[in-house]
């Protein structure tokens, strides 16, 4: 039998002719491809990356949003002066045949927000988007809050929602794993650990459709994101208090600790804010201090969670393996 080769992830990806310098015979079926990866550095990579992401999302959150004046918008002119041939569906929105044509139960509603007194705004590629301008601003009112500049803002909410959804895969495969190893030998913990993973699954769950779902474009789901945003708060919880149990005293098991008391003491102020925005949503970002710090730390913290896992699974190791009988053999 022929010895195996062990080839490194950089020699496999940038060193190629290398691995092609002896071709394995078909008859050692011992011989084959190893690709053998740290489980911790595939998400420290993933975690800086989300970092990054949401770092950008928090200083795009700080721009001022250009409200539109309903009298002097050209785009609600056009369907307030064209509204009979778009109910006649025989009207394109401007020039450019891109936009398609304006549904009229869509001009309706549009003209319907307008004529109340909200105001219009271009949300990425739409266009029927509406808010509140305030009539008075207290002075308290002074931070940015990441939710609300994520409804008002396509910079705001792109970044936040690769930055959760970056991460999903590798999470849930990263848990299982960490729980495994923590519960060799206990045979009970082999009840309690799909428990875990479900805790993880709806807090994942949660944690995605909080940004993902937007309060005029997914209006009819729109109710969705104070569910979700509580289920992503009562499950972040739950899992650092299932987690320090699991897994026993230690150091992670006091961060995870502080995280669940930290949720539930700002978790009241989060979801009234969200909830708060989403029945009455005003042309600006702005909230207390207290709301948007409380915001900011309870994304930070779901982060921060992720990092735990990776500390608690730093020796777990990625590892394929293709043997020679299940490669075609090529000749050249």
């Amino acid at each position: 039998m022929g010895k195996a080769r062990t080839v490194s992830i950089v020699e496999a990806f940038f060193r190629p002719e290398r691995i092609a310098e002896k071709p394995f015979s078909p008859v050692d079926i011992s011989a084959g491809y190893s690709l053998d990866v740290s489980m911790a550095k595939i998400g420290s990579c993933i975690a800086t990356i989300s970092l990054l992401l949401i770092a950008v999302s928090i200083v795009q959150s700080t721009d001022p949003h250009e409200s539109f004046d309903a009298k002097h918008d050209n785009d609600t002119r056009f369907v307030r002066e064209n509204i009979q041939l778009i109910y006649n569906g025989t009207y394109l929105f401007g020039d450019d045949a891109k936009y398609a044509t304006i549904q009229p139960a869509m001009a309706d509603a549009w003209l319907i927000a307008v004529d109340r007194g909200m105001e219009r705004y271009n949300y990425g590629n739409s266009f029927d988007n509406f808010c509140w301008n305030r009539t008075e601003v207290s002075q308290n009112v002074t931070f940015p809050s990441l939710f609300r500049s994520s409804q008002l803002f396509v910079s705001v909410q792109v970044p936040m929602r690769v930055a959760v959804l970056l991460s999903l895969v590798h999470r849930l495969v990263l848990l299982p794993a960490t729980l495994h190893q923590c519960s060799r030998g206990i045979r009970m913990l082999l009840i309690t650990v799909p428990l875990a993973i479900f805790i993880e699954f709806l807090h994942l769950t949660g944690m995605s459709t909080m940004f993902t779902i937007h309060m005029w474009q997914d209006n009819q789901n729109s109710y969705l994101t104070g569910i979700a945003l509580t289920i992503a708060m009562t499950t972040l919880a739950a899992k650092m208090v299932f987690l320090s149990g699991l897994k026993g005293p230690s150091i992670t098991t006091l961060c995870r600790l502080g995280i669940a008391v930290a949720t539930l003491v700002i978790g009241r102020s989060v979801l009234n804010n969200w909830q708060n925005f989403v029945t009455y949503p005003f042309c600006d970002q702005m909230v207390s201090p207290m709301v948007a710090i409380s915001e900011w730390l309870f994304v930070l913290m779901m982060l921060a969670s992720y990092a735990l896992d990776l500390v608690d699974g730093r020796s777990l190791r990625f590892m394929i393996d293709e043997f020679a009988e299940e490669t075609p053999f090529y000749t050249f």
